[in-house]
């Protein structure tokens, strides 16, 4: 269900995989926390300044904050309850789903000792009638290393549908495609949400274009089918890979 991530620290994939393929080997349940780890519980149905209040007012869906801690490990993730606090077909698949995959297996079997540390958490983009959409950036850093490294990876849910969008699933998805493919009609934001400096644009460019298909348009619209991605304002931001000195990844604002 979780998508490959873009970096990874020895065995470790960082475990936010929107994709079989990360996680197949993931237990099917988490294992309870020990004495040494606490899971910390709190209702915030305003996880994020990304989501407008009146957004939050009217949605179907209040969102709540579960945090696993084991050691340097910290893993905050979203989980769903309908407006009267209740649990539906829709809150038992995505919780479930998101607990089980949210929190790497090789962290859970401390497989990384080496690992200085690992702190994943969400922010809500979009949280409707219709849709939610949820990012989620990972840091983390191995022991010996001189900067922690970044990642980010995504969920967009279909309510009505009760699946996961992916970016093919888009109605404008072949016109995202030619603007990749012709370099025209985006806009990059670092991951701090600013827009990205007129003096780095071409290096950042060259970063991330560099792995993408550049001579067939059919080519690159296979590559880019399941490529991460989520909702803001109305508009579709695609995840791409950035130098480390960039932030590691840098989102791409479709017009």
């Amino acid at each position: 269900m979780f998508k490959k991530p873009i970096l990874k620290i020895g065995l470790l994939t960082l475990g936010i995989c929107l994709t079989a393929g990360c996680m197949n080997n993931k237990s099917s349940e988490i294992q309870e926390p020990t004495s040494n780890d606490s899971m910390v519980v709190e209702e915030n149905n305003n996880k994020s300044n990304d989501v407008k209040k009146d957004d939050v007012e009217t949605n179907k869906y209040n969102i709540t904050s579960e945090t696993y801690k084991k050691g340097n490990i910290s893993v905050e993730y979203p989980q769903f309850k309908t407006k009267d606090g209740l649990d539906d077909d829709f809150t038992n698949k995505w919780n479930k789903i998101l607990k089980d995959e949210l929190i790497p297996n090789d962290v859970l079997n401390n497989s990384e000792p080496e690992l200085e540390f690992f702190n994943l958490n969400y922010k809500v983009k979009t949280n409707d009638n219709n849709v939610i959409s949820l990012l989620f950036p990972v840091s983390f850093c191995s022991k010996g290393s001189a900067h922690p490294l970044g990642d980010c990876n995504s969920m967009c849910i279909d309510i009505s549908k009760n699946k996961k969008i992916e970016l093919q699933d888009d109605p404008n998805f072949s016109k995202y495609v030619e603007n990749i493919f012709y370099d025209k009609n985006y806009s990059l934001l670092y991951n701090s949400g600013e827009e990205v400096n007129k003096n780095e644009i071409k290096e950042i460019k060259k970063y991330f274009l560099e792995g993408l298909e550049k001579n067939d348009i059919s080519k690159l619209k296979e590559q880019l089918k399941d490529q991460r991605f989520y909702y803001e304002n109305g508009k579709t931001v695609i995840i791409f890979e950035a130098p480390h000195v960039y932030g590691d990844y840098v989102f791409a604002v479709m017009e």
